[in-house]
């Protein structure tokens, strides 16, 4: 992505708001969401702005300012990416280097090693 900087890590999760597996990914990213100050998260979805904004409001992100919701529009986030299960993550390094892809769900464990590992 040429829109990333670097010396900062980035966290972008496709998901779905009926999907019971992007769900629990935002339940572990809100329970750690003190620990993963330094990661800029971005939550991606193809639905309606009203719906993903009703999805946000459940999980009161709001304060942290390195977590977003955004809409994808024209599918391009989509499209580009070739998604095609939810959730996806993308996690990129300090370096804006893509360093893992997790397609479908991650537990806990997953995420945590990730984090540590990469971040």
């Amino acid at each position: 992505m040429k829109i990333l900087k670097t010396n900062q890590y980035y966290l972008f999760i496709y998901f779905d708001s009926t999907c019971i597996y992007c769900k629990n990914e935002i339940e572990i990213i809100h329970t750690n969401k003190s620990q993963i100050k330094n990661v800029e998260i971005f939550f991606i979805s193809n639905e309606e702005v009203e719906t993903i904004k009703e999805f946000s409001k459940k999980f009161n992100f709001e304060g942290n300012h390195n977590i977003r919701f955004t809409h994808d529009i024209n599918l391009g986030f989509y499209k580009k990416y070739n998604i095609i299960i939810t959730p996806t993550l993308f996690f990129y390094n300090k370096d804006a280097i893509l360093v893992k892809v997790q397609k479908g769900p991650i537990t806990f464990k997953q995420f945590q090693d990730i984090i540590n590992i990469e971040f």
